[in-house]
């Protein structure tokens, strides 16, 4: 028999779970409202500034690198690891490397530096844009000293604990937000240790932090507004089904974020091949190093090397797009942040909130249709990148609603 004290610690727990419930509620709610503002925002003259925008930007001649071509899984929702494959010089540093791909392996260098009021968009031989480094906002160098200034923080609260293991470089990295696959049966916040988790709350909860990625999901927004309406979407949709999920700057477009911690950030040849294929992932860099000598992003397929200013901002499909660093001096430092989308989940949502096991066992018919379908799919997701006519013809459009 339960006592009137068991019955009563119960009715208190259900009374907790039921008011942080509630506050979630609310908390998703308000992020609804902020998300419409936004939505609305994007109307009138504000979408005519865009199509502006999107004009002064076009500098980027065309490439070889088609976008439909990139590798990808059968399935069309993820990318397929590099598999360590050994890219032109790859084993020579910083501006040995440099000039070995630009003058020998036929690597054409951006200089993203040279203009920082503009955006600098990059195309594939079709004319639709892949990838784009974003102009720096106003009063940037004030947020730029707050990122570092958190990024610091966080490096000394962990910087005692062991080195998680890092396939993309001996550098300290931890993940925030959720994510689905590797074993999961839905999709779950990231699990760290307890001491690394209050960390990472206490960096994204940083004004300046969270600046960034507001303004990130500008340049997201402008750019590639299919892939921004989707993983709204796909957030909401995920929350509305799991409530405890957490992103790491509410109101934003990415489930899931790296914090390349540092001290020395400079990745090896590698691509993110668990994030969604056809999505758009963020990075952002910054740190006391030599900017013309090394720390340069390099897209193989495209053959482009990318001088990022410090504290620049790039947005690229890191899943296909195979992507390294040029290493920076000894006593240099450098570190990045990242914004993805994993594939996995998007996966789980199509298959109706199920595994695909679960769906096979269920529905086994249309699982085998939506098997089958990872071609279309792929160039559904393909068209989503868009040229810049689209773009110009999508934001002049909306200027008239």
């Amino acid at each position: 028999m339960t006592s009137d004290y068991q019955a009563g610690g119960m009715k208190s727990v259900n009374a907790i779970e039921t008011a942080e419930k509630s506050a979630l509620q609310l908390k998703r709610a308000r992020e609804r409202v902020r998300k419409k503002q936004k939505l609305e925002s994007t109307r009138g003259a504000e979408a005519s500034r865009r199509a502006n925008f999107i004009l002064q930007s076009l500098e980027t001649a065309h490439e070889d690198f088609l976008l439909e071509q990139a590798i990808h899984s059968q399935q069309g929702y993820v990318g397929v690891p590099d598999g360590g494959r050994d890219w032109p010089n790859s084993s020579s540093t910083g501006s040995t490397r440099l000039a070995y791909l630009r003058d020998i392996g036929g690597y054409r260098l951006v200089d993203t530096s040279l203009n920082s009021r503009v955006d600098y968009p990059f195309v594939d031989a079709t004319g639709r844009v892949w990838a784009v480094a974003l102009a720096e906002p106003p009063n940037w160098e004030a947020r730029r000293a707050g990122i570092a200034a958190a990024r610091r923080r966080l490096f000394h609260r962990v910087a005692h604990l062991k080195i998680p293991f890092n396939r993309r470089g001996n550098f300290r990295s931890y993940p925030f937000g959720f994510s689905f696959g590797m074993g999961r049966t839905i999709p779950m916040n990231f699990t760290n240790s307890d001491a690394v988790n209050k960390a990472l709350t206490e960096f994204f909860d940083n004004h300046d932090v969270q600046s960034l990625f507001r303004f990130a999901e500008g340049g997201l927004r402008t750019w590639f507004p299919d892939h921004w309406d989707q993983f709204h979407k796909g957030i909401e949709s995920a929350q509305a089904q799991h409530p405890e999920l957490r992103i790491p700057v509410p109101g934003t477009s990415f489930p899931a974020s790296t914090v390349n911690v540092g001290d020395r950030v400079v990745c090896d040849s590698h691509r993110d091949a668990s994030n969604e294929a056809a999505g758009i992932c963020l990075d952002y860099v910054d740190g006391p190093f030599n900017t013309d000598e090394g720390g340069h992003l390099v897209f193989h397929e495209a053959r482009r090397i990318v001088k990022l200013r410090k504290g620049g901002v790039i947005l690229f499909p890191s899943a296909i797009v195979t992507h390294d660093n040029i290493d920076i001096g000894p006593t240099e430092s450098r570190f990045s942040i990242t914004g993805y989308v994993p594939g996995g989940v998007r996966r789980y949502l199509e298959a109706g909130g199920r595994t695909l096991k679960e769906w096979v066992a269920c529905d086994p018919e249309a699982a085998s249709v939506h098997d089958a379908g990872g071609s279309s799919r792929w160039l559904l997701g393909c068209a989503r990148f868009k040229t810049a006519a689209e773009l110009i013809r999508f934001w002049q459009a909306q200027s008239t609603k």
